[in-house]
This record gives C-alpha cells, sequence and structure tokens, in this order.
C-alpha cells in the first residue's frame, strides 16, 4: 500500500496539518489522546473532507483541493472499525454481519470464510445486545470485511476493552492481516498493541506528524525515541513462562547488559547476542542487538557503554528479571 496524504483541515479550535508519504502493508498511527490520530483516520476514509490539500491511495487521488477532486466514501472501498463497534442493536449477529456485504463473494472476503476466520459461528443466532465487548468488535470486524474492502482502517479497536478481552482481540486483527493479505491501518495511544501489529509507524502530536518510518528508523530520532520512551517502547522476545512458550515484551531500560555471561543474578531471563547499533541519545545510549530470535533495544548510559568496552560488533548478554516481561500470550 502506497498513501500520499498532505491536508490540512480546521476543526474549531484545532487544526490538523498532516503530511505523510509511505510503503507499508500494516501502517500503525500512534500519539496521545486529542493529538489528531482520529480526525486523520476520517480523512482518509473519506468522513471529513479537508480544506486544503491532496490525499493518494495506491496511486488514486481521492481528493485534491486544487483541481476539486473529492472521491466519497462510498467510492473509496476502505472499511473502518471504531473504537465502539457501533452495531444494529435490535439485529442479530448474521444481520449485522450481512449488513456489510455489497454483493455475495466467494474465497477469502466470502461470508463463510470470515466467519470462520473470525470465529463467529457460535455467535450468528445471537442479539448483538448479549455480546461481550470482544465479541462486538469481532462482529464489528467482520462486518467491514465482507465489504471486501481495499484498505482496512481500525479507529482504537480494542481501548474500550479490559486487558483479558483485548487480549482475546489482537490475535484477529493480526489474523487479517495475514490470512487475507489486506493492507491495514491502526490507530492507537497504545504503543505496544501498535508495535505488535503494525512494521511502520506514524507519530502524532498536536495535529501535526512529528515522526513516520519503521520501529528502528523512528529510534534513531531523539525527538520520536522520547515520545515513544514515555509511552512503553518495548522490544519483543520469545520467553518460556512457567513451562510454556510466550511473545512478551520488555521495556529498554528494562534490559541490563554484560559483556560475559555472569552468574548470580537476579535476573531470570538471559539472552546472548551482537551489538548492531548504537544510538547516542546525550544521557543514554540505545543499543539494538541481535539474538538468534528477534532484535532487543537496551538504554544505557555513556559510562556503562565506556566500562564494557562496546561498539557495534561487541558480542553481550541480555539479563531481564521476569518482573520486567510483559507478557501477551
Amino acid at each position: 500500500m502506497h498513501l500520499a496524504v498532505d491536508i490540512s483541515l480546521r476543526q474549531g479550535g484545532f487544526t490538523l496539518n498532516a503530511s505523510i508519504d509511505c510503503w507499508s502493508s500494516a501502517l500503525g498511527v500512534f500519539g496521545p489522546s486529542g493529538s489528531g490520530k482520529s480526525t486523520l483516520i476520517r480523512v482518509i476514509a473519506g468522513l471529513a473532507k479537508p480544506d486544503s490539500g491532496y490525499l493518494e491511495l495506491d496511486g488514486d487521488v481521492l481528493f485534491d483541493s486544487e483541481n476539486r477532486i473529492w472521491v466519497p466514501p462510498h467510492l473509496r472501498g476502505i472499511g473502518v472499525v471504531f473504537q465502539d463497534a457501533r452495531l444494529f442493536p435490535h439485529w442479530s449477529t448474521e444481520k449485522n454481519l450481512r449488513a456489510g456485504m455489497t454483493l455475495e463473494t466467494t474465497g477469502m472476503f466470502s461470508f463463510e470464510h470470515i466467519v470462520k476466520l473470525l470465529e463467529l459461528q457460535p455467535l450468528l443466532k445471537r442479539s448483538v445486545n448479549d455480546l461481550s465487548g470482544g465479541e462486538k468488535q469481532r462482529v464489528a470486524l467482520g462486518r467491514a470485511l465482507l465489504a471486501h474492502p481495499r484498505l482496512l482502517l481500525m479507529d482504537e479497536p480494542v481501548s474500550g476493552l479490559d486487558a483479558k478481552l483485548k487480549e482475546q482481540i489482537l490475535p484477529f486483527l493480526a489474523r487479517v492481516h495475514r490470512e487475507l493479505h489486506l493492507p491495514c491501518i491502526l490507530v492507537s495511544h497504545d504503543l505496544p498493541d501498535i508495535l505488535r501489529l503494525t512494521d511502520r509507524l506514524v507519530l502524532v502530536r498536536d495535529g501535526m506528524v512529528c515522526g513516520q518510518n519503521t520501529l528502528e528508523g523512528l529510534v534513531t530520532q531523539r525527538g520520536a525515541f522520547d515520545m515513544m520512551r514515555r509511552s512503553g517502547l518495548m522490544s519483543f522476545v520469545s520467553l518460556e513462562v512457567d513451562g510454556e512458550p510466550v511473545r512478551a515484551g520488555v521495556r529498554p531500560d528494562e534490559i541490563m547488559l554484560a559483556n560475559r555471561p555472569v552468574e548470580g543474578l537476579s535476573a531470570r531471563y538471559r539472552k546472548p547476542g551482537v551489538i548492531v547499533r548504537l544510538i547516542d541519545h546525550g544521557p543514554t545510549i540505545l543499543c539494538l542487538i541481535d539474538t538468534d530470535e528477534e532484535r532487543l533495544m537496551a538504554d544505557i548510559t555513556p559510562d556503562a557503554v565506556r566500562e564494557l568496552g562496546l561498539k557495534e560488533g561487541s558480542p553481550v548478554w541480555c539479563f531481564f528479571k521476569a518482573g520486567a516481561v510483559h507478557s501477551f500470550d
């Protein structure tokens, strides 16, 4: 997916000035509440019309103020899943799902396949009023997919759910992207959620795009790194917890480094690796470390770098305590 945006939109006392040009099949839009993320998504979907600028998706111009081009929402081929599921409360699950169908399709976007993909079969005859928050979001996701969109926008799809329900719905979001090969844009103020599901990030703050790149590209920028570090920046690791394999997150400041294996530490987990990059952020230095399975980020002081003799290519051992592990499985 290629997305090119350069728009300005004023709504009351808030102004969004967004400029984006990126290729990504799974794009994350991250920023604090009130920064303009949802407004940006509404512009892409055609639910809000900018005052000026242009918007292009995969070579199709959807908005161009200079040439007076405006493609209405129903002609854009874009599906949207909102924070609140926005289902018809007096209808069954099946009727809500079929409301999204513009025509009978076969294959990956058929009714039968979407129901199977999202595990909705047991819910079809139930009233949506009897569904949990996570189940309602799965129905809303299915309804959007049954319109066979070329792009799926998800605006804070799990922010209204508790931690348990969120962990139930996030694997379905990943499954949709992976199995349907459908480009997705995920909006969230929860950075770990974004990092788990996307391969490229757009950072939004105060109505402006303040960064756009891969995670590794963004952490080289001091402002972007500080913004993400304050918001739960994590590396993702494969671990064994209580005998079970899990996928977990560890913050950069929770990883300790040594230039040799060390015994007698209280840190439960250890992984050998090689430093591939040192990024100087002033008070701290961010170390990018390749292990056999993943790339980790460790934030340590310049003094520690000097004392350990670390440089690019140096072998290191990464240690972190069980209490530093944020399990997602």
